[in-house]
């Protein structure tokens, strides 16, 4: 699946969250950091966890599949890379 912008700066933005190996993150809570609203939030956890990159929990909460976190964190390489 290819992602949309917005799923990859959701992912980006998760990490932060989840800075720890199995961390739950607040989906919310991450898409209020990217200024976007609950609707809008859940999509992209629904979109992420069909491309099996986040596991969804109770509570609007989720954690990062393997694959997730491999490819978020290539993501924020890609993203400092190209801002620097």
């Amino acid at each position: 699946m290819d992602l949309l912008d917005r799923h990859k700066r959701f992912l980006v933005a998760a990490l932060g969250a989840a800075w720890k190996e199995n961390k739950a993150f607040n989906v919310r809570v991450v898409g209020s950091w990217l200024k976007i609203g609950d609707a809008e939030s859940d999509e992209i956890a629904r979109a992420l966890e069909k491309a099996n990159l986040i596991r969804s929990l109770p509570n609007s909460e989720a954690m990062f599949t393997t694959t997730g976190r491999e490819r978020a964190e290539s993501l924020k390489a890609e993203s400092a890379s190209d801002s620097g």
